[in-house]
This record gives structure tokens, sequence and C-alpha cells, in this order.
């Protein structure tokens, strides 16, 4: 068998992997109680809301002064 059969056996072995993957995890995401989980997760994600507060900003405003400082550095943007 040389390098190529090699790789072609390797590919159709992951493609059919692929396909018995993709049905084991739809299994298993149909198996999940949702209510349940988030119960679960409640605490832990109060907990992170408390600790880590979000920032006051969405950061919109640096992204804004960044695309604009490559316009202004940019001698061929085509929009100037």
């Amino acid at each position: 068998m040389n390098d190529r059969e090699k790789m072609k056996l390797w590919v159709d072995c992951w493609k059919s992997a692929g396909i018995e993957l993709e049905k084991l995890r739809r299994i298993e995401l149909d198996k999940i109680n949702v209510p349940q989980s988030i119960e679960a997760l409640n605490d832990a994600f109060e907990s992170a809301i408390f600790l880590h507060k979000p920032d006051q900003y969405s950061g919109l405003i640096e992204q804004q002064r960044f695309f604009q400082r490559m316009i202004d550095e940019s001698p061929d943007f085509p929009c100037k």
C-alpha cells in the first residue's frame, strides 16, 4: 500500500467515524435534562457574576479608534 492509498484509507476511516460520533453526540444531547442542568450550574453562574463583574463598556469605542487609526495610517485606504 502506497502513501496515497494509506491517506485515502485514513480519510475514509475518519469519515465513517465522524458519522458514528455525530450519532453518539445526538443520543447524548437527547438525554440531557435541560432544566436540571441549568439548576445544577446556577450557583456557579451566580458566583461568577458576583466575583467577576462585567465591564461597563463593550469595547466598541476602542474598536472604532482602532479602525480610524488604520484608515489614518494607510495611504492606500480607498475611503479617504
